[in-house]
């Protein structure tokens, strides 16, 4: 079915918003240009973010990854941006990138997007961490402010 038929946007077209099966959550971000898709469960929920971050890429949107991280990112070589913000880069070498374990799902997204895209960097929330508006800033523009946020826990 085209556009005519459907008398909206096509799904997965330049625009978020417009078309009859669009989600009211889209027209809420039609006019954001930085976006930060976060995982709130810890673990390895950012993945369910990734159809999200694709969409909102290929829409023209500037998007940011994050997760609650069960990792050590203390421990780790990831560069701490604000306290309890840390920035996993895909590059993360030397014997403390994996702080004391080789559960780091923020790294294997990293480097996986990396692989894919040419660079990668997920930022990290510490378990502990009590993050302000001000953390937020670091990691986005100017006026920038979190939109989305994924979790695959009830």
């Amino acid at each position: 079915m085209d556009n005519a038929q459907t008398g909206g946007t096509a799904i997965g077209g330049p625009g978020l918003a417009g078309h009859v099966l669009t989600l009211p959550f889209y027209k809420e971000l039609e006019g954001a240009r930085s976006i930060l898709v976060a995982g709130a469960g810890g673990g390895f929920d950012i993945f369910c973010g990734l159809p999200l971050y694709f969409g909102l890429r290929q829409a023209g949107r500037r998007v940011h990854l994050a997760n609650l991280s069960f990792s050590h990112l203390r421990g780790s070589s990831a560069r701490e941006l604000a306290p309890g913000l840390f920035e996993v880069a895909a590059g993360l070498r030397g014997a403390s990138v994996w702080g004391g374990g080789a559960y780091f799902p923020e790294l294997y997204l990293a480097r996986w997007l990396a692989s894919r895209e040419g660079s990668g960097t997920i930022y990290g929330f510490g378990r502990s961490s009590r993050l302000s508006r001000a953390s937020l800033g670091t990691t986005m523009p100017r006026g920038g402010r979190p939109a989305a946020h994924c979790s695959s826990t009830p």
